[in-house]
């Protein structure tokens, strides 16, 4: 029976230079590895808490995000010092590195329609958390931030800034909703199926943002312009690794 083992990989931050905590890579007994590249929205928590408990340890890491705001300081600052939070057990929201040169084998990571992923993180992180980054913004707002460059709040930067821009890279991507492609990899990888958990999945569009889906379509097509020509290009692989 295999044994696992994880560690983390440190990197150097583009701009500052700094070395900083870059992903957490789980090794097998027989030294094959993995990596799952985290995108926020991407089905982000749901599948930490999956790696979490196909490593064993979830039941050491706390994660509070489906039953209490951000905003609730008192509720968050109670957590059990012992008990990291679950959205610490992978490095997150770091610029996409080519990890290759380390020789690690599965490499995993999941996409999303732009426009979905969008709006649900302003449904969560402006309207649930109220993030500080566009608190009380509405949705045309945040749109006009990004359009200017602004990318404060680090959930709504381009799925290209977290997994880069080669499908290529990845031996295992899945587009959502058909998340079967990063399961597989993952369940072959560790050797045993576990379900995905199904985790910040509570605060849902309300009416008057699908309403306004239609009025800002062009616009963050553009915005994500080149989120949409990763997919394609993703989505075209697929197609003809189906053919072969």
């Amino acid at each position: 029976m295999q044994k696992f083992t994880s560690k983390i990989i440190n990197i150097r931050e583009e701009g500052s230079g700094d070395i900083v905590p870059g992903y957490r890579v789980f090794v097998r007994d027989d030294g094959v590895s993995l990596v799952f590249y985290p995108v926020p929205k991407n089905a982000n928590s749901s599948f930490k808490s999956l790696l979490a408990r196909h490593y064993g340890v979830e039941s050491l890491l706390e994660f509070y995000d489906d039953e209490y705001s951000r905003k609730n300081v008192e509720r968050y600052a109670k957590k059990p010092e012992n008990k990291p939070w679950l959205s610490d057990f992978l490095p997150s929201k770091r610029r996409f590195h080519d990890l290759r040169s380390v020789r690690v084998v599965y490499r995993i990571g999941v996409l999303r329609d732009p426009i979905d992923r969008f709006f649900s993180a302003y449904n969560n992180r402006v309207l649930w958390h109220e993030d500080l980054e566009f608190r009380g913004l509405s949705v045309g707002e945040v749109i006009c931030e990004l359009e200017r460059g602004n990318f404060e709040n680090k959930h709504f930067l381009p799925q290209t800034y977290f997994l880069g821009t080669s499908p290529s890279y990845y031996t295992h991507l899945a587009v959502m909703p058909d998340l079967t492609p990063a399961l597989s990899g993952i369940q072959e990888f560790f050797g045993k199926d576990i379900a995905l958990p199904r985790l910040q999945v509570r605060h849902g569009e309300s009416k008057a943002l699908v309403e306004s889906h239609e009025n800002f379509k062009s616009r963050l097509m553009k915005v994500y312009a080149a989120d949409y020509e990763f997919i394609q290009r993703a989505s075209s692989r697929s197609e003809e690794s189906e053919r072969a």
